[in-house]
């Protein structure tokens, strides 16, 4: 596999994760989103939803 096959799989399996957890959160209610969970970002309420917005 060449250099750009490879950046493109790891784009489509960015694409593939995003849509699994962004369907995941939107099943979660709102008081299931505000806790702080200790993680990177604190809450999951508190993850950006478009990539540009998020720390690399």
């Amino acid at each position: 596999m060449n250099r750009l096959d490879h950046i493109c799989l790891l784009a489509e399996h960015n694409s593939w994760i995003d849509t699994k957890v962004f369907k995941a959160e939107k099943a979660l209610k709102t008081a299931e989103l505000n806790p702080n969970r200790g993680a990177f970002l604190g809450s999951i309420h508190q993850i950006p939803a478009k990539p540009s917005q998020r720390m690399v």
